[in-house]
């Protein structure tokens, strides 16, 4: 299970909740994307397909004049000063043939011009030729430079026939193609578009975003989208270079009649500008709703944790005896009920320690006389009992004695230390001799342990004597006990940063990892059962008390299999 935080879970839950909306936003944004980009390019087939159909007019419109130029009789004549004086009065009327006519004999000799082809000889040309192979229908040239104005021109040439059909020359006229924009007006081009024309070679006519080109410049026939049509096929490119670089969304088609190719082009990125812009918004607002959404997480998260830690304290606490807390939680829902739920536990286990406390006062108290009555009668049989086995016997009653003694004096010390009715009588006392005294007695109680005290240093503390004498018989007594098989016991008094410090090591049986956060809590036992470690378990949760008690403190170290080191601190003074 993932392990979060109650803040980053809500946090996550926040944006699990926001994911479907972002899922949403992303197929809006794909499906106005595509109507988009599809109603651009169906947009631009349709200005390509008008502009087509005017590109062919226009031609269609040369073709007649051409036409009627090769069976006009002036021409017929082939008078080169009739026909040049007639031209020049008729290039006015036509501005848009660029002011260029020229009329050519069966040889394909010019014996006429009003200033256009300026050719000598047009014989070897191929729509020359063509006529020769008996070919009647005028022909649209391509694109040509024209001599006289230095700009595009698109030739139509129709040939000359005699009363029986047979070639006699041919007549030429040159339509002027930067005029062909202007028929561009009645169309209605979206801002950033551009149009080129192409005839069917794949040289440039024009092209609206780039109109003063060289020659060099108008040879697209290499262009994919030109190439193309020119191949009879409609091209519709969502993304592709221009003519002149850039990513643009291009269309490209033939024209209806004369195959030339119109191509509609607009930057890609002003094509989809609404849908980026709309997507801009989009996520503007979307960020701002996840921004809120984890901001109200955060919020609703610290209202949650507020309550929970202050129970959390509280439960640390009263895991550590401290039975005087209550939670105050008013969120008028389950965690209310939760509080209310913990401190009627507290109040029930309040009073589940006072009654455990008032038993082991009352009992200890009830013990004490009759164990000392028993002690003392058995002493006084002890002294005068001469039988030897008798007084084995006595001997261990005695013993036995001074052992529930001991656990009696035991219980009453945790029901005092817990009622708080342990008082404290401090004096100034050299802790290192109180050791050394500790120590000696000790000494006198075991023939298999060495007790090596080193206490060289003078340590004044201020304290109770008693209560300091506990702490130090419980934990040199522990090293004896937990060393079965005997050995040193060292023992070190020494000043740290304005502490003394106790040290007392064995190499005994050590305490298994497992149980060593245990060893200060009451009644616990690193050995139940087992016998040579009697006890109830309540020698080390006292040292600790007395230790706190006194502003110092008491802890350990300890390898199973290698021994113990517990260590006891008091300021001094």
């Amino acid at each position: 299970m993932l392990k979060l935080s109650l803040r980053n879970k809500l946090i996550l839950s926040a944006l699990l909740v926001l994911a479907p909306v972002l899922i949403l936003l992303i197929q809006n944004f794909t499906v106005l994307y595509a109507v988009r980009k599809d109603d651009v390019l169906s947009n631009q087939v349709r200005v390509a397909q008008v502009v087509g159909v005017a590109v062919d007019d226009s031609f269609d419109q040369a073709m007649g004049i051409a036409q009627s130029y090769a069976t006009d009789p002036v021409i017929l004549t082939f008078d080169r000063e009739r026909i040049n004086n007639y031209l020049a009065r008729l290039a006015p009327i036509y501005p848009q043939y660029d002011t260029a006519v020229d009329v050519f004999d069966i040889h394909g000799d010019l014996v006429g011009s009003s200033g256009g082809f300026r050719l000598a000889n047009v014989y070897d040309r191929a729509w020359f030729q063509d006529f020769v192979r008996g070919r009647r229908e005028p022909i649209v040239v391509g694109v040509l430079m024209s001599r006289v104005t230095g700009k595009p021109i698109a030739p139509v040439v129709a040939p000359i026939t005699g009363a029986n059909g047979g070639l006699v020359g041919a007549v030429g006229s040159a339509l002027s193609l930067q005029h062909f924009p202007e028929t561009l007006e009645a169309v209605q081009l979206a801002p950033g578009q551009g149009v080129f024309l192409a005839d069917r070679t794949g040289r440039l006519a024009f092209c609206t975003g780039k109109p003063d080109l060289t020659m060099e410049e108008r040879d697209a026939s290499g262009y994919l989208p030109i190439r193309t049509a020119l191949e009879g096929r409609v091209f519709v490119g969502e993304r592709t270079v221009g003519l002149f670089g850039g990513e643009r969304m291009v269309v490209a088609v033939p024209t209806p009649k004369y195959g030339w190719v119109v191509g509609v082009s607009m930057p890609a990125n002003v094509a989809l500008a609404p849908v980026q812009e709309a997507m801009r918004n989009n996520v503007i607002i979307f960020a701002t709703v996840v921004v809120f959404s984890i901001g109200l997480a955060l919020a609703l998260a610290e209202l949650l944790a507020r309550p929970l830690k202050q129970l959390s304290e509280n439960a640390v606490a009263f895991g550590r005896g401290d039975l005087q807390r209550w939670v105050k939680i008013n969120t008028g829902d389950e965690l209310e009920r939760l509080g209310n739920s913990f401190n009627a536990m507290a109040d029930e286990v309040q009073r589940a320690m006072q009654l455990r406390e008032q038993f082991l006062a009352v009992a200890s108290h009830e013990l004490r006389t009759p164990l000392t009555i028993i002690k003392g009668y058995s002493q006084l049989l002890l002294s005068r009992e001469t039988n030897e086995e008798n007084r084995k016997v006595l001997q261990i009653v005695v013993r036995q004695t001074d052992r529930i003694s001991e656990l009696v004096s035991e219980m009453l010390t945790v029901s005092e230390l817990h009622a708080g009715h342990v008082e404290l009588h401090r004096k100034k006392m050299d802790l290192a001799a109180l050791t050394k005294e500790v120590a000696d007695r000790l000494q006198m109680i075991t023939d298999k342990h060495r007790l090596l005290v080193r206490a060289d240093v003078e340590t004044v503390v201020d304290a109770d004597r008693n209560q300091v004498d506990v702490v130090l018989t419980n934990l040199i007594d522990n090293a004896i006990r937990y060393s079965p098989r005997g050995g040193d016991v060292e023992i070190t008094v020494s000043k740290m940063d304005g502490e003394a410090v106790v040290s007392v090591k064995d190499y005994g049986l050590g305490i298994p990892e497992e149980k060593q956060r245990h060893v200060f809590e009451p009644f616990f036992q690193i050995q139940p059962g087992i016998a040579g470690f009697g006890g109830m378990g309540l020698g080390l949760f006292i040292s600790k008390e007395i230790a706190e008690r006194h502003g110092g403190k008491i802890w350990f170290e300890s390898e199973e299999g290698s021994g113990s080191t517990f260590y006891f601190k008091l300021p001094l003074t």
